[in-house]
């Protein structure tokens, strides 16, 4: 059995959230720091067309499915109310 100490997206969300502040905090003159933090910015366009399907797809693939389907009517039900609330405002 393998032992973790600390979750994976934890790890990696405390990375990005280092590597951001030392963008932020990197000396230099204005237009220098805000280029590189322009560098590291991505538009939603990236993220939603290369980023998320490979996290949807794993969380499907480690789906409990029993449970999936004995709390099949309130997963419905939370999406049925997304969508409306998403298409009215």
């Amino acid at each position: 059995s393998t032992q973790r100490y600390l979750l994976e997206h934890l790890a990696i969300l405390c990375f990005g959230m280092l590597v951001g502040a030392a963008a932020c905090l990197v000396g230099g003159e204005e237009e220098v720091v805000q280029k590189r933090i322009y560098f590291l910015e991505f538009s939603e366009k990236v993220f939603f067309m290369a980023l998320a399907p490979p996290l949807f797809l794993e969380a499907g693939y480690s789906l409990n499915r029993h449970m999936f389907f004995n709390h099949n009517t309130a997963i419905l039900a939370l999406g049925v109310m997304g969508t409306y609330c998403s298409v009215m405002l």
